[in-house]
């Protein structure tokens, strides 16, 4: 799995060496998946509040450099993870809660209209979550802790790394 970190993205493709992605701690933060299913190709940005637009103008523009063309972009299927909206969930990183919706916003700007909200129990804790650019099937990760209890090996090495 290509592991994308906290303000930054990744692509991959199904016949790639590693046709998964996955990122860690959304919650405050929105993921945003962008899935192509005709060339089984899909991005993940994990999106930091103010970013957001910069954020997927860089991660379609990577697709397009692994070939998405302008007729898949009409076909794209976004998910979108985390964004806590309007709950309190401030701390040393966060100063306001970063809705989802203003994700949504912006993808709509840029022609991107099919999209799904992904809701998960406790996003307080954050999700780690994990796409895979075979089937787009989005996996949610068991936390660290929850996996150390049921897991004998490492709960990162756990999902295919």
């Amino acid at each position: 799995m290509i592991c994308v970190e906290m303000g930054s993205h990744g692509v991959t493709r199904a016949d790639h060496e590693y046709p998964m992605l996955k990122t860690y701690g959304v919650a405050g933060c929105v993921g945003v998946i962008l899935y192509e299913p005709s060339a089984k190709l899909v991005g993940l940005s994990h999106i930091v509040s103010g970013t957001e637009h910069e954020a997927i103008k860089a991660l379609l523009k990577t697709m397009h450099d692994h070939g998405l063309t302008e007729k898949g972009k009409k076909t794209l299927q976004a998910s979108l993870i985390g964004g806590l909206d309007g709950e309190a969930f401030l701390d040393e990183l966060y100063e306001q809660p970063f809705p989802a919706t203003h994700v949504q916003r912006t993808l709509n700007q840029l022609g991107i209209k099919n999209i799904i909200f992904k809701e998960y129990e406790d996003t307080h804790n954050g999700r780690d979550i994990a796409v895979d650019s075979r089937d787009g099937q989005i996996y949610n990760l068991l936390p660290i802790a929850e996996t150390a209890a049921v897991a004998t090996k490492s709960p990162r090495k756990n999902y295919g790394d």
